[in-house]
């Protein structure tokens, strides 16, 4: 497994411990954490959320940063309070697991910066859904020059 993989498996299982009972806002179902899913329309009364990891940079110096957006959805009788929800608890559980994303990929001092959150209600026959856009970059490594990462995960 490369670096790139390991970070976007570890946020995944972070993003699949989102529930009211560990200190969110909201409760997604079972199974409603993606990554890189194509194409997600939520059925009615549920929540999801789809991790995609674009672009990871690479500036003088040598530091890399790995580009993130989550998407999310929800399909419920208070859709803007539940999207809104949902963009503070994708935000909370990055920033709360950050140290231990640091320590599983071996690297002190990464850390997050957020670039937006959008959200987009519309009406589809009877029910409104919810979409949502979180974009943040993660700093994820550190050095004096740019050197492969052969590290195995």
């Amino acid at each position: 497994m490369t670096r790139r993989q390991k970070i976007t498996s570890l946020l995944k299982g972070y993003l699949q411990n989102i529930s009211v009972v560990n200190g969110y806002l909201t409760d997604p179902t079972t199974g409603s954490v993606h990554h890189w899913a194509t194409q997600i329309v939520p059925r009615e009364g549920e929540l999801w959320i789809n991790l995609k990891d674009g672009e990871n940079t690479h500036e003088n110096g040598h530091t890399e940063t790995l580009n993130i957006t989550v998407e999310l959805g929800c399909k419920v009788a208070s859709t803007y309070t539940t999207i809104t929800n949902m963009v503070q608890d994708v935000q909370k559980c990055f920033e709360d697991n950050l140290a231990a994303l640091g320590t599983a990929i071996s690297e002190n001092g990464s850390r997050w910066f957020a670039v937006n959150e959008t959200i987009d209600i519309t009406k589809e026959k009877e029910f409104e859904i919810g979409r949502g856009t979180i974009e943040m970059q993660l700093q994820h490594k550190f050095d004096e020059k740019w050197e492969l990462d052969e590290t195995v995960y």
